[in-house]
């Protein structure tokens, strides 16, 4: 499950940040979908769908900026807010699991600060069925929050390090389990964004963790 937190948090991260916008030459809220899949070596599958708006704390000048990458640029703050679903299933074990998830984000950035700060929180609720064990019922909720500090090191530069802090919870009535689980992860990140004379640019982003 500590993997599925993990894929849930780069899910709704992604969706944050890739979000597309429609606008002139500025724009100040932003709606979006995201999909995350993935599948491991004995094919265990996981899926996580979400939808959400962010709004940032000033007009975004999308004049002269790839609109994916204008916010950045520009560095406006947001907050964000996802709502959507999860779906598990271990084919090794049997285990088949969806549920509903949420997630809140804030981005503290500032034209005239070389700091940044991000806060993300997300919490899901999944009821698993296990195919060998029918009338057990097992419920796991698992919440999690992530706290990065960063430091523009040039425009376009952004270097920070992050704390990920993940609890799940295992529920099993009919033998009275009640299993918290916690992790902890750190990471190293960079993101470098290069404009080009076309109006278009490349981004580049790398985590260590």
């Amino acid at each position: 499950m500590k993997k599925y937190s993990i894929l849930l948090s780069l899910c709704l991260s992604v969706s944050f940040f890739s979000a597309t916008s429609y606008a002139q030459e500025s724009y100040q809220t932003e709606f979006f979908i995201g999909q995350t899949s993935s599948e491991d070596a004995v094919n265990n599958e996981f899926k996580a769908d979400a939808v959400g708006a962010e709004i940032y704390f000033s007009p975004v000048d999308a004049g002269g900026h790839p609109y994916a990458e204008a916010a950045f640029l520009e560095r406006i703050g947001s907050v964000g807010l996802a709502v959507g679903k999860i779906k598990i299933v271990e084919q090794e074990q049997e285990v088949k699991g969806d549920g509903p998830l949420y997630g809140v984000m804030l981005n503290y950035m500032k034209p005239d600060l070389p700091i940044a700060i991000e806060a993300f929180y997300s919490m899901s609720n999944l009821e698993l069925d296990l195919s060998f064990a029918p009338d057990v019922d097992v419920d796991v909720e698992v919440d999690m929050y992530e706290i990065k500090v960063g430091r523009f090191l040039s425009d376009g530069l952004l270097v920070s390090i992050g704390y990920l802090h993940s609890e799940r919870d295992t529920i099993i009535p009919t033998i009275s389990l009640n299993e918290t689980t916690k992790g902890d992860d750190y990471e190293l990140a960079a993101k470098f964004v290069k404009e080009k004379t076309d109006g278009t640019a490349y981004n580049v982003e790398g985590k260590l963790g």
